[in-house]
Order: C-alpha cells, then structure tokens, then sequence
C-alpha cells in the first residue's frame, strides 16, 4: 500500500503533496521538517494546544479531532473518531501484523510491575519472543527503551514494535495504569489475557474520588476478548460495590480456598518458602520451593504463572522457573559484612505497609527513608508517615519528586506537629541516603522506599539526575545481591 492508500484506508481523505509515508508524531516535542502532528487527547491537556508549535516547528500537516481556536490552516485535517482510526492507520504506517502478537494486559494498585515483569520472563522460556512494556520502559531481547510513563500510548507501543525484527508468536506483557484505563489508551488492542492483581487506593490527584479510581481500574474486565480475565479474589469487594455483575472469570487468593487458584505460601528451609498453586476445582497442583522474599513477590510470582497457565503447558515449570529475577528497584538487596540496605519502589501507604510488615517479621527492629510526591494525592501522605511509625523504630524523611510544589507544604501534610526524636528531616535525598547508610546500626536493616529503578527526581519541574541505588553504593560500595527467585523442586505437576 503507497503513501496515499494509507491516509485514504485509515481517515477517508488524501494528503496533498506527499510523495513518501512522513515522520509522524503525537507529541509537539518530537515535530521535525514535514512531520505529520496528531493533536489528541493528552494526560492533561488537548494537542490542539500544540498545534501552533508544531507548525513552527516544521509539521506539513496536522490530523485532530479537535480544531484549535484562532489558527486557520488548509493543512488541519479534522477527523470524527480519530482515537478509534489510529490502530488501523498504525498497523498499515508500520507494517506490522498485530494478529501475531499475544498482548496481556495487568493492572493493580501494587505489582503490576513485577507480575508484567515475571510474566515476560516466563513467556521467554517458551522458546518465542517476549517483551514488556510498562513503568521500566519497553524491554525485549532486541531492544530496550527509557521508562516515560506506566502506559505509553497507542503511538509510542508502535514505535517500540517497529524496532524489533521479529513478532511472530510475540507474547508483550503490558502494564495498564489507572491513568492509562481511563484515558483508554491502549483499549483498542486485542487482548489475550487481562489480570487485576488488586485494587486499593492510589492516584487520587487524577481521579479525585477512590470511586472513580476503582471504576478505572475495573474498565480493564472489558477489554478481554479471547478468554476470561484473572482477577483476585478481594477485588470481588471492589466489584459488588459498583454493582458490576455479569462478568465471566477466574479468581486466584493467597488467603482463602475461594475462587478457582489457591496459593499457598508456607515458611520451608532457612530464607525459603514452600509454596503450592492449586487449581481447586480440577484438583491440579504445582509445588516449589523458593527463597523470593517478601511474601507478597512470591504471589506476584505465582500470578504469572496463572497468567501464562496456557501457554506454559509444554514446560517444566519446575524447571524452566528457576533464576527468575524481580525488577531493578523491586526489593534490591545491598549487603556488607557490617550494613544492609533495601531499595523498593514502595510509594504508597499499602505497599509501604506490605514490604515493612514483612521485614519486621524477619528483623527486630528496621529503618525506614521515604518521601511524598508533590502535587499528587495530599491524604495518602499522612498515611504513609503513619505506617513507617507502626513498623520502623527510626525514619528518615527527605524529597520524592515534588514536582512544582514545596518541600516545605509536602512535610507539612506528612509529619505530625509533636515530631519524635526518632524522626530525620533531611530534603535532599542523595544527603539523606548518606547519612541513614553512614549511622546504619550492623543488625538493622533500612528499607529506602518510593524511587526504586528510577533514574530522576522531578523537583520545581526540573529533571535532575538521582538513583537510590547509586546513592547507596557511593558511601559504602555494598554489593548487590540479586533479587531473583531461586527455585528447589519439590513435587511437580503441570496446571
């Protein structure tokens, strides 16, 4: 199909004066010399705001379904729908044969990171292609990308598609955010499975209501066309709430012989766990041990592994599970002789409470640094202070990405006015690393919790340069242990 068929097929018009396929962009910033602009829906605002910068900026034309107010141009090409003709232009723009890819899409307000992560892992072993695609960037074999945001749009997944050589059998693992679910970015994607890990309370800023939120978070049951969605059991709460009813679909808990997947998760060997899935009503079982910790990594293991029951059937799970990793920044262990530092991207009060509960379970006392993003959900800042008092005996509380809001209003809806001894204010985050690590007691661990992977601090809405991970190895140079699941079997039948 030339240039010409492509604009016709897709959006019902020809583009004058194109004699080649042109760059093509959602994003002002990315606008070169005869680049062609969509002006779309954004996270915060329209492209049609944009479309005076891209034209200076050298677009030949523009494609909106939208017109901008005060710029009148032969060259705007207004098109009804355009959200839902984009994938049929993309599919023919890229050349890319999407019925031979398996999308999967997961959602939850904590480990949809990992269980994307693990699930891309696992589909590896099946001898086809895998990637991810979600807060750690686009990850393949082939290709790798810089994170931006947990569900790029429907134009950077294409971007990421066309650098990889070879999509046939393609399993692409795909986080879908809250954000990303409303905003329904990816919703025109044929997806093979879906998976809700849970639903707890998170990006309120956006969402306003804890009611809007979940609705979000419970849109993704839609989109599952090939089979029926995996969901957890406690989201049947969520669900009965909202009055939703009507939907087909598997439940799994790690709490309850209820729904159709038990995990069970048992203290094993030293630094290990015993754990079995279950398939209650076809009385199927694996069994394994592994050392993954905390509890709730190895729930995000077990997840996958549901996830992908289908497409595992031929493999030695047993086997082929061993030196699974957890992602960068997913409870990263530093350890010397004399400290001992964890690095989680913890950001919120739920998963503050799962990853500290877990290690005062296993240590006497623990540490705890943390921060609250700025212009972001002020309630939940308290609640996070709250939980490091209930489980760590010394906090430390600096900077996370403040945004454009102040340090200074941030500590003031965190921390309490009667501040304990126990409690270190220190807003530089890199200072605050050091000096938690230099005064670190040998037998106490500290948990630095928010940033994880991550690369940047966003503060007065200025990128700069900052990784927690490097931060702790500076003062002290602690070798890293992996976070990777190491797998003894024990007894073994397939799902």
């Amino acid at each position: 199909m030339n240039s010409k068929d492509i604009w016709k097929d897709s959006f019902g018009f020809d583009f004058p004066s194109l004699s080649a396929v042109p760059h093509i962009s959602n994003s002002s910033k990315e606008i070169k010399k005869n680049s062609v602009f969509f002006a779309l829906q954004g996270t915060k605002s329209h492209g049609c705001q944009f479309i005076h910068e891209a034209f200076t900026k050298g677009a030949a034309f523009v494609v909106t379904d939208k017109m901008p107010e005060n710029i009148n141009s032969e060259n705007i090409f207004l098109v009804p729908d355009l959200e839902k003709k984009i994938l049929n232009f993309l599919v023919q723009y890229y050349s890319i044969d999407i019925t031979k890819i398996k999308f999967f899409g997961i959602t939850g307000t904590n480990g949809k990171t990992s269980v994307a992560y693990l699930c891309y892992q696992l589909y590896k072993k099946t001898g086809n292609p895998s990637a991810y695609m979600g807060t750690l960037g686009f990850i393949s074999d082939e290709y790798q990308s810089t994170p931006k945001e947990t569900t790029p749009d429907i134009f950077s997944l294409f971007k990421h598609l066309a650098s990889l050589n070879n999509i046939e059998g393609l399993g692409l693992f795909l986080e879908l955010s809250s954000h990303g679910l409303h905003q329904e970015r990816l919703n025109m994607l044929d997806y093979e499975k879906v998976c809700i890990a849970n639903i707890g309370s998170d990006h309120l800023d956006y969402h306003q209501t804890q009611e809007d939120y979940e609705r979000s978070k419970l849109s993704i049951l839609d989109l599952s066309q090939r089979s029926i969605p995996l969901v957890n059991y406690d989201v049947l709460e969520v669900m009965k709430k909202h009055k939703i009813k009507g939907y087909e679909m598997q439940t799994f808990s790690d709490m309850q012989e209820k729904g159709d997947f038990l995990f069970r998760i048992l203290p094993g060997e030293i630094d290990s766990y015993d754990v079995e899935i279950s398939e209650l009503e076809k009385s199927k079982s694996i069994k394994f041990n592994t050392n993954l910790f905390p509890k709730f990594n190895i729930t995000n293991l077990c997840t996958a592994i549901v996830i992908l029951k289908n497409n595992l059937i031929k493999l030695n799970i047993n086997k082929e599970i061993q030196n699974i990793a957890l992602p960068k920044g997913r409870n990263t262990v530093f350890k010397s002789t004399s400290k001992h530092v964890i690095i989680d991207f913890a950001h919120n009060d739920a998963a503050m409470k799962n990853i500290l509960a877990s290690y005062k379970e296993k240590y006497k006392d623990i540490w705890v640094l943390f921060g609250c993003g700025g212009d972001r959900d002020r309630p939940k800042r308290s609640r996070m202070y709250k939980t490091a008092q209930i489980y760590a005996s010394k906090i430390f509380f600096t900077s996370d990405n403040s945004r454009n809001e102040d340090f200074v209003s941030i500590k003031k809806d965190a921390l309490p006015s009667d501040l304990p001894d126990s409690t270190s204010i220190i807003e530089d985050r890199e200072e605050a690393i050091e000096s938690a690590v230099l005064s670190l007691p040998k037998d106490i661990p500290l948990l630095i919790l928010g940033r994880g992977h991550e690369e940047f601090l966003d503060i007065k809405n200025k990128i700069i340069a900052h990784s927690d991970i490097s931060s702790v190895k500076r003062p002290g140079a602690y070798p890293v242990i992996p976070s990777s699941v190491s797998i003894r079997t024990t007894i073994a039948s397939r799902l």
